[in-house]
């Protein structure tokens, strides 16, 4: 008997298929799935639902070929003749399939149509619309299901057909633990725990206490806290034996089997760990459950994540109890008034009861991240900041546990507090990328910091910005003779595309004596293009870690190109760091890894270093490109202040050859250009975020854990503390005694002026740059007169993301005679 067919089918559909590399794309011709088997129908898909399964699986072990997708929601459209007869054509549908999968490439539910086995489908009632069903799915409480009832699970007895009597509870005390109870999977387990009357307690984040509660939780910890899995055990009164951890890493594994009691017990994992993190005792019985197991069919996956065919995978008490079609309609009622209930609380407490719900800010920003989201990725952040404290005052809650500050007294508190040079208020994760080694900027440790900050010192000593002022006054040279060559044309020159060269050639050059060539051959190398992604890369990836539901799949909304812009970035940076530990012993001129890298083979810490010259090219690049671009716009802009530097310079100096770092510290004017350039345009484009230990930040008191941060932008170009902020005068910086300052400017708080932060994370690298700045503005207008070649609007232009995006800014040179 061949399978019902109710109407014609096309002979080809529009699927998602992988690629090369495991890259997804839209295949418009793709051959329709291989002829149903007699337990199998075929579904015509209406919406899918988006697992981490779907980007991990292509992007760890790609199949060319394979079409992706595990999770939908369709019409049945033909029925295998074994099928059930609870199942016909017409009938609304959602479920799961093995998508991705090398052994059977037509499988998959990214296509308009799915063949997928009978006995894992659900029937979707009405009022239950397409989008909700294909969130359902099947794998997500399928792989649920064998965590807590297979053999290899937890191998659980009750069930929510059979739950466990109520005496056997008091008797017993049953409880099971749900590491990640407020991921998807973990709400999952968490209510069929319940339903199956035993007792469900949770591991997650405080601020989803209510959540985890709501489905069902009787007990929740933080897993946060160092004492974490000790309070499981004494709360369980060191009896807990079935553990399933829905986070799987090394944190969660020992927290877990901490929580586990004297006696040991199974321990249920989704992701597979090292042997050596499961072998910490041997009472614990620890198993890898997957997902794709529900199917009973060979998994082809290496590296341990491989299984054999084991269609016994799935016993008839599991297949009773959580995969029979069955009508969904109470539970997303039920769901969705507890998410309605969950919702409402959980805005009524940030806005009227929690910590700071006395600090002024938009509604929106106390009560969600998506306030936060939005101004991030409109590009605008730090000018958005300004608008807020103009609207609120010098605090403004700017996310429900995080505050920014205007006032120069909040950059004392915050950065400058320190106890025997270790600051009071620590890192964030803001810059974490997620790295086994970091550098400097990155390391959150105060500790760590300050011994990696011990060993960086000697590369930003007086004696080593000396040593570096030749290799400074080549390139600047260089550009010269190409500013000589393409600048005095009538068109004049991109100074943005330009300065992005020189910074980058500095850069290089000082942080591992390469010489990129960007500037003597007039264009852009592979590496600098791809650090000029980043920026965007950056702020998707500090977004994306305040929605962790969300995060796996914010990727698929950013082009390619910006998702592989650091894994690329590090690649080149790596290969450029190999190849100066090859030469150290052959330098042709000082640069910082000579301070860093030991002169021993069997003492180079290759990661160390790596982490270090990510920081250091970055560091070295892009506040500088932003120091020169913002001098030579603002120079060009103010003609008598272009006056008064030019002369200072002239009359100074005959000769190019004259001028030197050190002799350019006493020219007040030039140093003043510099000040006022790096006020009005400061190179910091974010607020250096940092958690507050339980202190005052400006005479407000800020509990233990919020997160605090300044807005440099915002307290430079606020008036109270800067007369005519937003106006280029650096007379403000002059001392009293020079002829040319002047006295409006005698009330201004230099206070808020920290170009380069301050206090123990000070940038250390401030005395090479303001020698970079200072050569580059005196040799640039000892040799040329300049000015704009097109009008551009500065500030309006700018564009932030992680980095500055600058306008393009033409200039025309015209050498003095």
């Amino acid at each position: 008997m061949s399978p019902s067919t109710s109407s014609a089918l096309p002979a080809t559909q529009t699927s998602i298929k992988q690629g090369v590399g495991g890259r997804l794309a839209i295949v418009p011709d793709a051959p329709l799935p291989a002829p149903l088997e007699p337990d199998m129908v075929l579904v015509r898909c209406v919406a899918v639902g988006l697992n981490p399964v779907d980007h991990k699986i292509p992007k760890n072990f790609p199949s060319p070929g394979a079409t992706a997708g595990t999770d939908f929601a369709g019409t049945v459209v033909q029925v295998g003749n074994a099928v059930s007869s609870e199942i016909h054509e017409g009938d609304r549908v959602c479920g799961s399939v093995h998508g991705s999968n090398s052994l059977d490439p037509s499988t998959g539910s990214f296509a308009q149509f799915i063949r997928a086995p009978s006995r894992l489908l659900l029937r979707v009632p009405p009022g239950v619309d397409w989008h909700q069903a294909a969130a359902l799915g099947g794998i997500g409480h399928g792989t649920v299901a064998l965590a807590l009832w297979s053999r290899s699970g937890l191998a659980l007895e009750a069930t929510p057909d059979h739950p466990a009597p109520a005496d056997e509870l008091i008797g017993s005390g049953f409880p099971v633990l749900v590491y990640g109870g407020s991921t998807a999977t973990g709400t999952m387990a968490i209510q069929m725990l319940r339903l199956s009357g035993l007792q469900p307690i949770a591991v997650c984040s405080p601020q989803n206490f209510a959540l985890v509660q709501s489905f069902g939780a009787v007990a929740v910890f933080d897993y946060m806290s160092p004492t974490c899995g000790m309070d499981i055990r004494a709360w369980t009164k060191n009896t807990l034996s079935h553990v399933l951890d829905c986070i799987s890493d090394v944190q969660s594994a020992e927290i877990c089997y901490k929580a586990l009691g004297r006696a040991g017990g199974r321990y249920v994992c989704l992701e597979l760990q090292q042997p050596e993190t499961l072998a910490q005792r041997k009472a614990v019985h620890a198993e890898f459950i997957m997902g794709y197991e529900l199917f009973g069919k060979p998994v082809a996956l290496p590296g341990g994540y491989g299984r054999d065919a084991n269609p016994e995978r799935f016993p008839p008490k599991m297949a009773v109890t959580n995969m029979t079609i069955f009508n969904l309609w109470p539970w997303w009622l039920l769901l969705s008034v507890v998410l309605a209930i969950y919702m409402t609380s959980r805005c009524i407490y940030h806005l009227y009861f929690h910590p700071l719900a006395h600090f002024p800010g938009p509604k929106l920003a106390a009560v969600s991240n998506i306030y936060y989201a939005k101004t991030w990725f409109s590009g605008r952040y730090p000018f958005k900041l300004a608008e807020l404290f103009k609207t609120y005052g010098d605090v403004v809650r700017i996310a429900p546990n995080e505050l920014v500050f205007c006032a120069p007294q909040a950059y004392q508190d915050i950065h400058g507090s320190a106890i025997h040079n270790r600051e009071v208020f620590t890192k964030t994760n803001f810059q974490d990328m997620g790295l086994d080694e970091i550098g400097l900027t990155a390391e959150r440790d105060p500790d760590i910091h300050r011994e990696m900050a011990r060993k960086l010192q000697p590369a930003f000593s007086t004696r080593a910005v000396q040593a570096h002022e030749s290799t400074v006054r080549s390139h600047i040279d260089e550009f010269l003779l190409q500013m000589e060559e393409h600048g005095t044309k009538e068109q004049g020159v991109d100074m943005k595309l330009w300065l992005d060269w020189l910074a980058w050639d500095l850069a290089g050059d000082l942080a591992y004596g390469r010489d990129f060539r960007h500037v003597k051959d007039a264009k852009t190398s592979v590496f600098l293009a791809t650090f000029l992604k980043v920026g965007l890369w950056g702020t998707v990836n500090q977004v994306s870690r305040r929605f962790p539901l969300l995060r796996p799949f914010m990727w698929f909304l950013v082009p390619p190109s910006i998702v592989m812009a650091l894994p690329t970035l590090l690649r080149l940076n790596r290969q450029e760091m190999r190849a100066r530990i090859a030469r150290r012993d052959n330098l042709s001129h000082p640069d910082y890894m000579q301070h860093l890298i030991p002169a021993e083979e069997d003492q180079i810490k290759a990661d160390w270093l790596f982490a270090q010259a990510d920081e250091l090219m970055a560091a070295g690049f892009d506040p500088l490109t932003n120091q020169l671009s913002a001098i030579v716009y603002n120079l060009c802009t103010s003609p008598e202040k272009m006056e008064r530097v030019v002369t200072e310079i002239r009359q100074r100096y005959q000769t190019s050859e004259e001028i030197t770092a050190e002799s350019l510290q006493g020219l007040k004017y030039v140093n003043a250009v510099i000040n006022e350039a790096l006020r009005i345009h400061t190179s910091a484009a974010f607020g250096l975020p940092r958690v507050s230990p339980g202190a005052k930040v400006d005479g407000h008191y800020v509990p233990q854990g919020v997160v605090v941060q300044t807005c440099h932008y915002a307290t430079t170009h606020d008036e109270r503390y800067f007369h005519r902020p937003f106006e280029f005068h650096p007379e403000r910086f002059l001392p009293r005694s020079h002829p040319l300052y002047e006295e409006r400017f005698s009330h201004d708080d230099m206070d808020g002026f920290n170009p380069f932060s301050k206090g123990p994370r000070g940038c250390p690298g401030q005395s090479v740059a303001y020698m970079q700045c200072r050569l580059f503005v005196a040799k640039l207008l000892h040799r040329f007169d300049m000015e704009l070649a097109r009008p551009v609007v500065w500030g309006q232009d700018l564009k932030v993301y992680a980095i500055y995006h600058r306008p393009e800014v033409w200039v025309r040179f015209e050498k003095v005679a």
